[in-house]
């Protein structure tokens, strides 16, 4: 009996794990406030020490849109940073506020809202390295 319940409570609390929803971007609150220069700079000069302090970190990162792409199943990344500079902050839009992407023009300024999940440094000194956030929402429009 004491197995029936436990299998049971087991089921059901796996059930809502799996089938529960992330919260809206929009409603966490922020750890950093920061532009998309200063971001790069932290991780070209130390990629260690600044991994440290925003992996997983829902941040603001305020800047240039210097790219905006469109994959093949309608999702946007949004590319900030700076004009002559390869490395950029790429912002995969969450898929709540992906339209909010289409309205945006390159070379506006804008704040965008997203999880640090990565850096991917270039090795060659060629392509530029980049800073990636996910489920990112625009904040701000310039």
């Amino acid at each position: 009996m004491i197995v029936a319940v436990a299998v049971i409570a087991l089921s059901f609390y796996g059930g809502h794990e799996y089938f529960r929803a992330n919260a809206d971007i929009m409603d966490l609150n922020e750890s950093f406030h920061t532009d998309a220069v200063g971001l790069l700079n932290e991780f070209v000069s130390n990629d260690t020490l600044a991994t440290k302090k925003y992996l997983g970190r829902i941040i603001v990162v305020k800047g240039k849109l210097n790219d905006l792409e469109k994959d093949e199943k309608g999702y946007y990344t949004l590319v900030l940073g700076e004009d002559g500079i390869m490395s950029s902050i790429r912002c995969s839009m969450d898929a709540n506020h992906n339209q909010e992407a289409s309205t945006l023009k390159k070379g506006m300024f804008i704040s965008v809202k997203g999880e640090l999940t990565g850096y991917n440094a270039d090795g060659t000194g060629l392509l530029g390295s980049d800073v990636v956030l996910n489920r990112c929402a625009v904040k701000n429009q310039e």
